[in-house]
């Protein structure tokens, strides 16, 4: 098979911009009777290469100015990567039994999350031994989240960065993290069509 580029289009529409080429895709796919050699037919190809703006999705955030694609932003993890939660911990005196980190929600005051992190501890039950959780929840610490979205709904699997720790009235430091705001800016998503056309 040989490839040929013949042309190339360019034009603008409002909400996509079209890259058009021309290729010439040999086939050999016809028979004479007459002379009894196999012929030569042509196809000619365009290809589009089509740009749509979509909103930005909810990990594009803004911060200071500043946009970021969290998701791939090494200044940016989910919230419960920050602080450990969910990951599972084996009693250190070896005997099967478990411990993690577990968020839950303290107070909202304005755009100021507080979020208590404590270990919550499973144990194996003597004849089954199947995992229970073993008392209540030993608290660790409270941090801080600034601007999260939905607190009361939260799984704790935003994303955040981390920033300059919040002090209270009462002089009390906390760990802090913010959320930003949502990109307003649209982000391009391209893709390509390939269509025959009549040979030039």
């Amino acid at each position: 098979m040989k490839i040929m580029t013949v042309a190339a289009l360019l034009f603008c529409l409002e909400t996509a911009r079209i890259y058009a080429s021309i290729t010439n895709s040999v086939v050999v796919n016809s028979y004479d009777d007459q002379t009894g050699k196999i012929g030569i037919k042509t196809n000619w190809y365009v290809t589009e290469m089509i740009t749509n703006w979509v909103p930005a999705p909810n990990y594009f955030r803004t911060l200071d100015g500043t946009n970021y694609d969290a998701s791939h932003s090494s200044q940016w993890l989910k919230f419960s990567d920050w602080n450990g939660l969910g990951v599972e911990i084996i009693d250190p005196n070896n005997n099967g039994d478990l411990n993690h980190n577990v968020g839950s929600i303290r107070r909202i005051i304005g755009g100021v999350t507080f979020i208590d992190i404590s270990k919550e501890t499973m144990r194996h039950e003597t004849y089954s031994g199947m995992l229970y959780k073993d008392g209540p929840d030993e608290y660790e610490k409270t941090v801080v989240v600034f601007n999260l979205e939905n607190p009361t709904e939260t799984k704790f699997d935003f994303y955040c960065t981390k920033t300059t720790n919040y002090i209270d009235k009462n002089g009390n430091v906390f760990d802090a993290f913010d959320c930003g705001f949502p990109d307003t800016n649209q982000i391009p998503i391209v893709t390509s069509k390939r269509f025959k056309i009549s040979a030039p």
